[in-house]
């Protein structure tokens, strides 16, 4: 039941955006402010917040190893948006692209780790990120951004850039006793906490002038089963005959069987890009993930 409840609360605050956009509550105007709040200030105390963890030395063995996978998924990501979106139109490239390396594995991934099998394994699903969270505000910015002059400077101080600076340092000081103000890290999760609900309202006030038959074109399906089979069948062949503990496996494979994450559709808005075509990959994938993600679930554990 945590799988389906996830998504469809999601859905329910997409359906929600739909409404508003429909009343001109939410209009473009709006839509613009609020990814610019969402760019500027809540996805970077997202990502400031997922880094408060402290490593443990007795886990550190089981950490590396979980890190090592991360970063051959980041490789597996790249060969796969290389070979597999060379007949997509540009923009569609761009988005697709973005939504291999950026699962939806932070904002519904942990959470259900936690729920489904515990604290440990939101550990380990947290450094398993931190490669994810590298590439997404570097080279997936990267991928919108195609001002030449002065780009690499402005991706290394792009606000969400910044905030993983803030983050490594944040983890290192907790892992060496040091710890922020209880009431920073509050302040700091709570806005981070909201990154779900903004994102979903916009992408539902996306969707007001498109039909539902635009939602099964070719492309989407295939990007979906990339995302939703291919690369978590990869993971699991790979991973499965090297003896690593059941529980890095299963981490693993989870956290890459993930729809697209919202934030292909607040790049695609801010960098003028397809930002229709985003939230139909967006929910697309999510739907699908309905019958995948139980199945993947009853698999491993």
């Amino acid at each position: 039941m945590g799988v389906f409840s996830f998504q469809l609360e999601m859905f329910v605050i997409i359906l929600i955006g739909f409404i508003l956009a429909k009343k001109n509550v939410i209009n473009s105007q709006v839509r613009e402010g609020l990814t610019d709040i969402i760019m500027y200030l809540v996805l970077p105390c997202s990502t400031i917040i997922a880094f408060d963890i402290e490593l443990d030395i007795t886990i550190i063995k089981q950490a590396t190893s979980v890190l090592v996978v991360s970063l051959f998924v980041q490789i597996l990501y790249l060969i796969i948006n290389k070979f597999s979106y060379v007949k997509f139109g540009k923009e569609e490239r761009k988005i697709v692209q973005y939504a291999t390396i950026v699962s939806n594995s932070g904002f519904l991934g942990l959470p259900l780790l936690d729920r489904l099998i515990g604290p440990i394994a939101l550990l380990y699903g947290s450094i398993a990120l931190i490669p994810t969270r590298l590439a997404m505000w570097t080279f997936g910015l990267s991928i919108f951004s195609e001002e030449k002059e002065n780009r690499f400077k402005k991706i290394l101080l792009h606000p969400c850039v910044v905030a993983i600076y803030i983050g490594l340092l944040l983890m290192t000081l907790k892992s060496n006793g040091i710890f922020m103000p209880a009431v920073i890290l509050n302040l700091v999760s709570r806005i981070g906490s909201s990154l779900t609900l903004l994102s979903m309202l916009i992408i539902g006030s996306l969707l007001v002038d498109l039909k539902w038959v635009h939602f099964f074109e070719r492309k989407l399906i295939k990007y979906s089963f990339n995302r939703l089979i291919l690369i978590p069948l990869i993971v699991y062949l790979v991973l499965n005959p090297l003896g690593l503990d059941d529980l890095i496996i299963q981490v693993s494979v989870l956290l890459v069987s993930m729809p697209a994450g919202p934030t292909v559709a607040m790049l695609s808005e801010k960098y003028d890009s397809d930002s229709v075509f985003a939230s139909k990959v967006i929910i697309v994938s999510t739907l699908l993930s309905l019958i995948t993600l139980p199945i993947i679930f009853y698999v491993l554990i």
